[in-house]
C-alpha cells in the first residue's frame, strides 16, 4: 500500500495501534449495552491477521482483543475493517474473518470468544448496504422466512466519518486524525506531501502534551 496515494489508510492503522487511541474510539462508537460487559482498559491489539497476501494491499484490517469485565478467561475481538467506498463484498470478506479467527481460536483453546465486526466507513456515497449479512439475500418474505435458519448472520457496528462529532471523542489525537482524513478525501493532500515523516512526529507530540495535561 502506498503511503502518499492512501495516506487515510496509514493514518488510521498508525493511530487505532495506539491503546489510548483504539479505547476512545470504541468509547465513541460502541453500544452502551456492550461496553457495560468489557473492560476496555484492558483492551490489547492482536498481532494475528487473516488477510490474504493478495489482499493487503486494499485492506486495513485490525484485530483487538478486550477481556470481560466478569473476569471469564474468554475475550471479546473487534475485527476493524477500513472502506472508502461502496463494496458490496464487505460481508463476505468479514464473514471469511470471522471463520479464519473462529478456527484459529478453536484449534488454541477448543472454545469460542465473540467476534464484533467493525466497518469505518468514509465514502462520498451514502452506506446503503445495511448492516446485517441477511439482508444481502434477496429472497421473498415465505422464502426468507423457510430459508433464514441457514443463513450465518452478524450485524455490523458501523462508523460514517462523515457524521461524525469529533468534540466527543475523548482522545485529541484522534479528533486530529479524522480531521485530517476527512480533509484527505476532499482531496487536500498537500499538507501531507509537505509534512512527510514529521507529520507523525508532530503527532507524537501532541499526544505527549495531552497526556501531560
Amino acid at each position: 500500500m502506498s503511503d502518499v496515494t492512501n495516506p487515510h489508510d496509514r493514518l488510521i492503522r498508525e493511530t487505532l495501534q495506539d491503546k489510548e487511541d483504539a479505547i476512545s474510539f470504541f468509547k465513541y462508537n460502541l453500544p452502551k449495552n456492550v461496553q457495560d460487559l468489557l473492560d476496555l482498559n484492558g483492551l490489547e491489539l492482536s498481532q494475528s491477521s487473516f488477510i490474504s497476501e493478495n489482499l493487503k494491499e486494499e485492506q486495513t484490517d485490525l484485530l483487538f482483543q478486550i477481556p470481560l469485565k466478569s473476569g471469564e478467561k474468554t475475550n471479546v475481538y473487534l475485527l476493524f475493517e477500513h472502506k472508502s467506498y461502496l463494496d458490496d463484498s464487505v460481508f463476505s470478506q468479514l464473514l471469511g474473518y470471522i471463520s479464519a479467527i473462529y478456527k484459529s481460536q478453536y484449534k488454541a483453546d477448543k472454545k469460542y470468544s465473540v467476534v464484533i465486526p467493525f466497518v469505518f466507513y468514509h465514502g462520498e456515497k451514502s452506506w446503503t448496504l445495511g448492516s446485517n449479512f441477511k439482508d444481502r439475500f434477496v429472497f421473498s418474505k415465505n422464502e426468507e422466512e423457510v430459508f433464514k435458519k441457514y443463513i450465518p448472520d452478524f450485524e455490523l457496528e458501523f462508523f460514517d466519518l462523515s457524521k461524525v462529532d469529533l468534540n466527543r471523542l475523548e482522545s485529541i489525537t484522534l479528533r486530529v486524525i479524522l480531521g485530517v482524513v476527512q480533509k484527505i478525501w476532499e482531496g487536500d493532500t498537500s499538507f501531507f506531501s509537505s509534512f512527510g515523516e514529521s507529520f507523525f512526529l508532530s503527532l507524537g507530540s501532541l499526544k505527549n502534551e495531552s497526556k501531560k495535561g
